[in-house]
């Protein structure tokens, strides 16, 4: 199920949008991802130069050109 708190706050499930993956998992998004800075975390990116060409050993967010957001994790998540 999805949570409805976190840390004690309310979370607006109409604003939660996007998905997730194990590294493992990395071959089966079918489409390029490019790299998120922090800044861009929420609100998305509109410049794509150049697309991550495989997973780090560390977490990382991303988005496809289409707008979709990924947050991909070392298949040890979350220890």
């Amino acid at each position: 199920s999805i949570p409805t708190t976190c840390l004690g706050y309310e979370l607006d499930l109409t604003q939660i949008s996007g998905f997730w993956c194990y590294q493992s998992q990395w071959e089966q998004i079918k489409q390029p991802l490019y790299a998120l800075p922090k800044p861009l975390w929420a609100t998305g990116n509109e410049e794509f130069l150049d697309p991550i060409d495989k997973p780090s050993d560390r977490f990382f967010h991303a988005q496809t050109k289409d707008g979709q957001f990924w947050f991909v994790v070392p298949d040890t998540w979350p220890n």
